[in-house]
């Protein structure tokens, strides 16, 4: 168990105190009183998590609410309003990306459209091969996927990463084979938002299949990640299918698209009415739909300053933490990164413990040492960093965005080495920077227990 120092009230002596006791202290709900509470200041930093939503982007949406709640696939004129409110959202999407018409498609999630140009390329052309490339750095909506076409017979490879979380073009090009039918690498990992090198690898790619007179494999990336402040320009990026999410780029949850460039062979995995070109059945949600459409506009049109305005931002905060702060590790590459993305390793701490202390101050951050509340794992993305657990264990992952001011950033600077101060007077941990190798002992732990990630799962 995790301990945290006290002050006890007559003496001020720090007195060790279960983080159990103190965070579910926290999680109570407070009670009602009749005088009118300060409004809580919150300063997020988890827009990699998700985006607040544009007021710009609500506005276009509201119509579509309301009056125009029409089904597009009605031939009289409420039917046909919702209609041309889709083509206009796609047409602001297709200038984004430079695409042609009907070459995208509008989902429910990115998962979703991953899972469509996963399943539906290797269901397509399984006649062909059996192989699927990715990354060892790729999202849960990959990774999923690809360990269940594994079950269904499907050769699966993982191209591992260095430590500056970049995939090698020189390692794809030894794995590609004749059996290839596709290969799936992330645009920028969730995690340190590392650039991977898109287009060189497009290019290997393409070379290969010139070289055999082949179509395959296709090249397939999830640019959720990366869509805010990277060129989404599918000529220019050579991928052959794309996919993207609306509520990572301020605009609403349960929509996300995947463009798949004409004449790709994919099938569909939804069966219905045959929306879209047959390759996503379903009545189409028209709001999230044009919401979409707005916010890709916008985030087209603001990239370059906003890219710009928050890179200042983040190296402030970069440098702020890495000068008041000893024995801190930056996860990713130090370049080649999103503009918004700094990760961070601070040695001999927990990040939830961390995150929970932050969240006090109402700072909002996220950790590797768990991907999501529901499980324990330390990020795959991280380890495959080859980081030790331990480091993984202390990281927290800071996300800026178009709400992110210096105020928000000097604040964090400001509360953040306090509270480091305080969780490593109570660590069982004295690691070194230069460190390799985990420390992987019980004896390294509170309490003598093991650790979560060494026992056997059931």
């Amino acid at each position: 168990m995790v301990c945290i120092l006290a002050e006890t009230e007559k003496s001020g002596t720090p007195v060790p105190f279960p983080a159990v006791v103190l965070f579910s202290n926290m999680l109570k709900r407070p009670r009602r009183t009749k005088a009118k509470t300060k409004k809580r200041r919150i300063a997020y930093f988890d827009h990699a998590a998700t985006t607040p939503l544009d007021p710009r982007v609500l506005a276009a949406m509201k119509p579509h609410f309301l009056d125009g709640f029409g089904n597009p696939a009605n031939l009289y004129a409420l039917g046909r309003s919702a209609k041309y409110a889709i083509l206009g959202a796609r047409e602001k999407i297709d200038a984004a990306l430079n695409c042609g018409p009907q070459e995208f498609i509008f989902t429910g999630s990115a998962t979703e459209s991953d899972n469509i140009a996963l399943q539906g390329i290797a269901r397509a052309n399984k006649d062909f091969g059996n192989k699927i490339i990715i990354s060892n750095v790729e999202h849960k909506g990959i990774l999923a996927v690809t360990e269940h076409l594994a079950k269904e017979g499907f050769e699966i490879v993982e191209l591992p990463v260095g430590p500056d979380a970049l995939v090698r073009p020189v390692d794809l090009e030894r794995a590609l084979d004749e059996k290839t039918i596709l290969v799936s690498i992330t645009s920028a990992d969730s995690e340190t938002g590392s650039l991977q090198p898109i287009p060189e690898l497009a290019s290997i790619i393409k070379a290969w299949r010139a070289a055999h007179a082949s179509a395959l494999p296709y090249f397939h990336t999830d640019a959720s990640q990366a869509a805010t402040y990277a060129d989404l320009n599918v000529e220019t990026l050579g991928v052959d299918l794309m996919t993207l999410s609306a509520h990572k780029i301020h605009g609403p949850k349960g929509v996300g698209g995947l463009y798949a460039r004409r004449g790709v062979r994919v099938a569909p995995i939804i069966f219905g009415g045959g929306q879209q070109g047959r390759l996503r059945s379903g009545t189409e949600n028209v709001p999230g739909i044009v919401g979409f459409g707005e916010a890709m506009a916008l985030a087209q049109k603001e990239r370059a300053r906003e890219a710009a305005r928050v890179k200042k931002l983040r190296d402030r905060l970069e440098k702020g933490i890495m000068k008041n702060i000893p024995k801190v590790l930056l996860n990713g590459h130090p370049t080649k990164r999103l503009p918004n993305f700094f990760n961070v390793s601070i040695l001999d701490i927990e990040g939830e413990a961390m995150l929970l202390y932050l969240d006090e101050k109402g700072i909002l951050v996220n950790t590797g040492s768990a991907c999501n509340s529901e499980s324990l794992e330390p990020s795959a993305v991280l380890v495959a960093l080859g980081r030790p657990y331990e480091f993984v264990h202390g990281s927290i992952r800071f996300t800026l965005g178009k709400s992110t001011t210096k105020d928000e950033v000097d604040h964090v600077l400001k509360e953040l080495p306090g509270i480091v101060r305080v969780l490593r007077r109570v660590s069982p941990l004295n690691l070194n920077l230069d460190q390799s190798a985990s420390v992987s002992q019980p004896k390294a732990f509170v309490g003598g227990q093991t650790p979560h990630f060494l026992r056997k799962k059931k």
